[in-house]
């Protein structure tokens, strides 16, 4: 596994950054609720300074609500501004400008003590890869003014743009991701979330992982799924992808379970909320892996 995978571009974007930041008021930054601390890169808070910022816990439907009500609890605790959401739900838009709303109010009230027409609020949308930056600057900018994919990096340059009402001026920027990713967990998270690509890790291998994860911070809904009575090496994880392999009548010359098409479904159906509501990652819970 390449612990030591960092497209180039990212780094050109932090230089970026320091300076077009300089324009912003606020930042909305977006990880993803199914793993908010794998998913957020820790350069974001450096570069903002003293700049306003919100969070948003991004792709919500996808993740297990009690945990996202723990993890918003304890960023909250921390100090945090911040709100999970479905960016694709119908509400997404009122959600987010009610978060937003006293920042643009301060910027407003600004403006007018300083005898100036309103100003857009300038808002900079920073994240790593695919955590649905993309579909934010649409909801703001009333348009679908950005190409969105369920591919990591697919944006790759800075770019102001007013929205529709007047309201916003959006920047958006490529995925942000750290140099380095330091262990084999926040990698495999990153992975099955598709914030780097599937090519890094071979997809038996990610699937083993995500079962492990399962069994660890959701056993009873494991249970619902498998027979296997524990989980806790790849022996077993394999076990438990061999049952799935067989209901799933995804079978081999022989009979016998193809595990590459079954991790690949599997894979599939929990990134598209077709398999469960799960979090791969919860408050306080140290996750342990086979190595």
């Amino acid at each position: 596994m390449n612990l030591n995978w960092y497209p180039g571009h990212m780094a050109k974007s932090f230089r970026l950054l320091k300076t077009e930041l300089q324009r912003v008021q606020l930042v909305i930054e977006c990880c993803d609720a199914r793993i908010p601390l794998a998913s957020r890169n820790p350069k974001i808070r450096e570069l903002c300074g003293n700049k306003d910022r919100v969070l948003l816990l991004t792709k919500s439907d996808l993740a297990a609500p009690e945990m996202t009500k723990e993890w918003l609890e304890a960023l909250k605790a921390e100090g945090e501004d911040c709100l999970a959401i479905d960016l694709k739900s119908k509400q997404a838009l009122k959600e987010v400008e009610r978060l937003i709303k006293p920042y643009r109010d301060k910027l407003a009230a600004r403006d007018k003590q300083r005898g100036r027409r309103p100003r857009p609020l300038t808002i900079a949308c920073l994240g790593i890869p695919n955590v649905g930056k993309s579909t934010l600057g649409n909801l703001l900018l009333g348009r679908s003014s950005h190409a969105t994919e369920n591919r990591p990096g697919l944006t790759r340059s800075i770019t102001f743009i007013t929205s529709r009402n007047k309201r916003y001026e959006l920047m958006d920027s490529p995925g942000l991701l750290w140099p380095k990713l330091e262990t084999k967990l926040a990698q495999v998270q990153l992975a099955i979330c598709m914030a780097i690509p599937d090519s890094l890790i071979p997809l038996e291998e990610l699937a083993l992982d995500f079962l492990l994860i399962w069994n660890q911070l959701a056993p009873d809904s494991f249970k619902d799924f498998f027979t296997v009575e524990k989980v806790t090496n790849y022996e077993e994880a394999r076990q438990a992808l061999e049952e799935y392999a067989l209901k799933q009548q995804l079978l081999a010359k022989g009979g016998e379970a193809d595990y590459l098409r079954a991790a690949e479904r599997l894979l599939q159906q929990y990134r598209q909320g077709r398999l469960t509501e799960l979090s791969l990652e919860r408050p306080g819970i140290e996750l342990n892996l086979a190595e």
